[in-house]
């Protein structure tokens, strides 16, 4: 985990530290923390749990600002593997 790391969309990149299970309203997701303690969250989990099905991700993620995703580099022992990500969704809400 200490070499996973997200890249923002201004190009700056934080470090994940921690990660959990985030509940919101009795759901638990999936969550990564970052240094400065922001929560973020992997696109296909949070369309899994919002029920949007496989077909429409692309337009939901074209949807979003692009200061409200991400992408993260995720190493592994054999391989570095990019997942697309989305903003804390505290931040997102505001």
């Amino acid at each position: 985990m200490e070499n996973n790391i997200i890249q923002l969309h201004n190009g700056s990149k934080v470090k994940v530290v921690n990660e959990v299970d985030f509940e919101f309203k009795g759901l638990k997701l999936p969550a990564m923390v970052d240094e400065n303690n922001e929560f973020w969250f992997v696109l296909s989990d949070v369309a899994d749990i919002m029920e949007i099905k496989k077909n429409s991700r692309g337009q939901m993620t074209r949807s979003l600002d692009i200061d409200e995703k991400a992408e993260m580099t995720i190493c592994h022992t054999s391989s570095i593997q990019i997942r697309p990500i989305v903003l804390p969704l505290l931040q997102a809400v505001r």
